[in-house]
């Protein structure tokens, strides 16, 4: 009988130990492991969104903190990490970055695209909010106009902020005249599969429009002559889709797919495309990183794959390591 008692007083606490073993893992899974994939803005969509701009920074989480000081893990919020920098810098969101930060552009008139920013904070991580406002991003993204100057609190861990930028008139003038009809268009598709996505949909010349919207800051990357080629093609192009990822330390790899009209502009829109891609090259030489491209076409798709590195001192000097 007391053989039989201890057997049964096992057997219960195996039973409460997987279940609690199942539980934990189950909420681990949930909190850390799946939402390192996917989006989250998906409601947030304007039914005329041409761009979205996705980020996953905790997909580089684990090689972001490797290059951070080692006390920065273990004392939130030191108000300076290194005596070389001049601003205070804080670094517990290092350690646990955001699930995703999103740009999402929408053709919402023809004189400017709104801009909707999306934050999915970490939920073991304290405000991203106070970082974000403090830290001179509503200044540091202009040409955007923002409709406030600090971040809105949408639901649990999720944070966004509206605006618009201008579209020259320019610009707008050159959409008109190469794409005279407007056609109602579906979000591009993103996955949140990579550190970086960029998808166009570019069916009523999202393409120029941008080129002029941020023509200031484009204005040390891109030639004239490019910046032209590329208003000229732009009917020819319905699309494009950019992913970057981590291959290993200081190298992001970068594929990008350009989706022409037919496979007769494939190669006309791939010179285009290529000229972009060294001018961005160049620039990125004068910053002092390296960048790499290599280019196919497939049918009526222009493929690019790129190497970047010699970004890893930068980041270590920025955050004192």
């Amino acid at each position: 009988m007391h053989i039989r008692f201890e057997k049964q007083t096992a057997l219960l606490l195996l039973v409460i130990f997987s279940v609690f073993l199942c539980l934990g893992g189950g909420a681990y899974y949930y909190f850390f492991i799946a939402p390192r994939y996917g989006i989250y803005h998906e409601d947030l969509l304007a039914p005329d969104t041409a761009l979205r701009v996705v980020f996953k920074p905790v997909l580089v989480q684990k090689y972001i903190s490797s290059l951070a000081p080692a006390g920065s893990s273990l004392i939130p919020g030191i108000p300076k990490v290194s005596s070389m920098q001049q601003m205070h810098f804080r670094t517990e969101w290092i350690h646990k970055m955001p699930f995703e930060f999103s740009f999402l552009l929408d053709q919402r008139a023809s004189d400017q695209l709104g801009v909707l920013f999306f934050v999915k904070e970490h939920p073991a991580s304290e405000s991203f909010s106070e970082l974000v406002d403090d830290g001179g991003f509503f200044r540091a993204t202009r040409p955007i106009v923002w409709d406030q100057n600090r971040m809105s609190r949408y639901a649990v861990r999720t944070l966004t902020a509206t605006g618009s930028v201008l579209i020259p008139r320019t610009y707008q003038e050159e959409t008109a005249k190469h794409h005279p009809v407007y056609s109602p268009l579906t979000p591009p598709e993103v996955k949140g599969h990579h550190f970086l996505e960029a998808a166009l949909n570019n069916k009523n010349g999202t393409l120029i429009e941008l080129l002029g919207a941020f023509s200031a800051p484009l204005r040390p990357i891109l030639s004239t002559d490019t910046e032209k080629t590329l208003i000229s093609l732009s009917p020819n192009i319905e699309g494009a889709f950019l992913k970057a990822f981590l291959s290993e330390a200081d190298l992001l790899l970068i594929e990008v797919t350009v989706e022409c009209s037919d496979s007769s502009s494939a190669e006309e829109v791939s010179k285009a495309v290529l000229a972009a891609a060294y001018d961005t090259a160049a620039f990125a030489k004068r910053e002092g990183f390296a960048l790499y491209w290599d280019s196919d076409i497939e049918d009526n798709h222009v493929l690019l794959t790129g190497e970047f590195s010699d970004f890893e001192p930068k980041i270590r000097r920025a955050m004192g390591g």
